[in-house]
């Protein structure tokens, strides 16, 4: 395999999540815990870095 298709095979879809990223993520993910606490119907979804929900990652 030549290093330009080695290069190509490595590339993403999916950009990787900047910091200002994470912390949206995070921020959203507290203000939905803490509208769960309030009575609120909240629905949470995990995945892994694979975008798989972690109880069906091959690891």
């Amino acid at each position: 395999m030549s290093s330009t298709s080695t290069a190509a095979a490595a590339r993403t879809a999916v950009a990787p999540l900047t910091t200002e990223d994470a912390e949206l993520l995070v921020a959203a993910a507290r203000t939905a815990a803490e509208q769960a606490l309030r009575g609120v119907t909240t629905s949470v979804t995990v995945l892994d870095a694979g975008g798989h929900p972690p109880s069906w990652t091959d690891g």
